[in-house]
């Protein structure tokens, strides 16, 4: 069954990259046969005598992985990625190799420590992921009864408790995460996003503010700030960072709302009415864009598409982390308090 599989992945790969019919479709006919050793020797001598074409590369490897030897086909589809590195075929198997051994290596882990707490945490994240909450709690807080200097596990823990609008328990565990160590840019930002929850405008500034000091770049952690200078009423220092947010990232259309709100405060009407415009012109565009991308059928892969002019989409929409429409508008997929989830998405950090 297995080589069955690889076969059939094979020979639409080959299509794609446009395999010539030569001593690699033999090689090809050979390993959907079944008879392996034919297809291993085609194609360990097509790749020595041609080991800059990134297609005897990608025969070779799976080849490889239809002898189990993951290790081996990862180094194979490496080499045809940086060969040719615009091959959607080199990075698609590359990326189920390294799944494969990362699947082998966890279940090493699990048979060498099964009670260990990274063997809980990896559980916890599976259940995390199945939106099992119960079992994932209870699996975090194993691994921090073994360890309990995980960062990592900390943070998930406070996730969790910010799904279930319990943010006392979630800054519990982002200042505990803090306290081991101050520098972590995603402990550091959940806290303060959990304090603006609380409506703490002056604690959340302070490590709003350290989030930023750790990560300049972060637009996430600058809209915080933000957001705790306008619960703290303190406008022109919002607008100013504000106006530092759309310049950092120009189609986050809640950035817009937010300043043009801020300019309403302020009694400035022309800016704020300008300033609110933003989000219906980056809806429009977004709508184009995917007009132009079903045109030439790649609506199918493109998130924002999935979410632009579909209200009944908004739960989907949330799990892609506050795309398309949403993004020029409001955040439904936020992971903390009125601060877009894409944006958050892009600057956490592992």
């Amino acid at each position: 069954m297995r080589i069955c599989l690889f076969s059939v992945l094979l020979i639409g790969s080959l299509l794609l990259v446009g395999a010539p019919a030569d001593q690699i479709s033999v090689a090809t006919a050979a390993l959907y046969a079944g008879e392996l050793p034919r297809a291993a020797e085609l194609a360990h001598d097509y790749v020595e005598k041609h080991p800059s074409d990134a297609r005897g590369r990608l025969l070779l490897g799976q080849v490889l992985m239809a002898y189990t030897r993951y290790e081996r086909a990862f180094s194979e589809f490496h080499e045809a990625l940086r060969l040719k590195p615009d091959s959607a075929d080199a990075l698609y198997f590359l990326g189920k190799t390294a799944l494969l051994l990362g699947q082998i290596q966890l279940r090493q882990l699990d048979k060498m420590a099964p009670d260990s707490a990274r063997v809980h945490q990896l559980r916890g994240e599976f259940y995390q992921s199945q939106n099992r909450r119960a079992e994932a709690e209870q699996e975090f807080r194993a691994a921090l009864q073994s360890d309990p200097k995980l960062i990592d596990v900390l943070n998930d823990l406070a996730f969790l408790r910010l799904s279930q609008f319990k943010y006392e328990e979630a800054c519990s565990f982002y200042e505990r995460a803090v306290a081991i160590d101050p520098s972590r840019f995603d402990s550091v930002y959940g806290l303060g996003g959990c304090q603006l929850r609380l409506k703490k405008p002056k604690e959340a500034l302070k490590h709003l503010r350290r989030a930023l000091a750790l990560d300049p770049d972060s637009a996430a952690a600058r809209f915080g700030v933000a957001k705790a200078l306008m619960l703290d009423g303190r406008w022109e220092e919002a607008a100013a960072e504000l106006e530092k947010v759309v310049a950092m990232e120009p189609d986050m259309g809640l950035g817009y709302l937010q300043l043009g709100n801020v300019y309403r405060k302020l009694g400035r009407e022309a800016e704020a009415g300008k300033r609110s415009a933003a989000p219906a012109n980056c809806i429009k565009q977004r709508r184009r864009a995917c007009h132009e991308s079903t045109v030439v059928g790649r609506a199918g892969v493109d998130p924002d598409c999935l979410c632009l002019g579909r209200p009944g989409n908004r739960a989907h929409c949330a799990s892609l982390g506050g795309v398309g429409e949403a993004r020029c508008g409001s955040s439904p997929g936020s992971r903390l308090p009125g601060i877009p989830g894409a944006v958050i998405r892009q600057n956490r950090q592992p």
